[in-house]
């Protein structure tokens, strides 16, 4: 005779499909329960746009905020207190010609131990009276030689000093005096009193040299070969402003 519990396997099924339609019932109703109330919770808005970044390798990936920043503007404008560049300028110019007059040339650069007074005025002068190097109003006192056919002096000529202590002397009324050479590498210095100013022209360079503005009364000039193996002179202008 078996003896083990009896056990009515019609009774149990039923139970076991009730349990479990009873904990899918209770399963569904907290899904839709959590789904109520997550719709229920405002969002934020953001002011960053979603994007997808695609990385590669050596891709550059473009920013929009960059692309579309306003490029910065660069001000040409000087800076206050600064100093602005001073344009370089032309320190010596053509020989005058015949046809052509010369007024306020430049001065030349090779001033040195001059007694530097300041002008007696800063009008604006003119070519009143011209000395080619041939003038007779020129007193020559030395071994002065005379040059003809010199292809860059006004009316080809030329005078040379080729001894030291050579001179001139010149008599003029005027306002300033400008005195022209031919200047070449290694030729030597002339020293020009004017009145009671002294200067030195070192003639190795340029091809004018221009006198301060004096008072427009009678001056007495003396050139002098005052160094180096050679010197010259080409022609003397006289400006005024009468």
């Amino acid at each position: 005779m078996d003896k083990r519990p009896f056990t009515d396997h019609s009774i149990l099924l039923p139970i076991g499909i009730s349990v479990f339609s009873i904990a899918g019932i209770l399963i569904v109703f907290l899904a839709v329960l959590l789904d109520q109330l997550q719709v229920g919770v405002p969002a934020d808005p953001t002011a960053t746009p979603f994007t997808y970044l695609l990385i590669a390798p050596e891709t550059p990936i473009s920013d929009p905020e960059f692309e579309t920043a306003p490029r910065q503007a660069f001000s040409t404008e000087e800076p206050a207190g600064s100093t602005p560049l001073e344009t370089p300028q032309e320190r010596f110019t053509a020989f005058p010609t015949e046809a052509s007059s010369q007024t306020n040339p430049p001065v030349n650069n090779t001033l040195s131990g001059a007694t530097n007074t300041p002008a007696a005025s800063t009008d604006v002068l003119n070519v009143t009276d011209r000395y080619d190097d041939t003038d007779s109003r020129l007193e020559y006192d030395g071994d002065w030689v005379s040059q003809a056919n010199v292809g860059n002096a006004y009316q080809k000529t030329l005078f040379v000093s080729n001894t030291l202590g050579n001179d001139l002397i010149l008599e003029f009324v005027g306002q300033q005096i400008v005195i022209g050479y031919l200047g070449a590498p290694g030729l030597g210095s002339i020293a020009i009193s004017i009145d009671d100013e002294e200067f030195l022209l070192n003639q190795s360079v340029g091809k004018e040299w221009v006198s301060p503005q004096f008072e427009n009364t009678e001056h007495f000039v003396i050139i002098i070969h005052e160094s180096g193996d050679s010197v010259n002179l080409d022609y003397i202008n006289i400006l005024s402003s009468d």
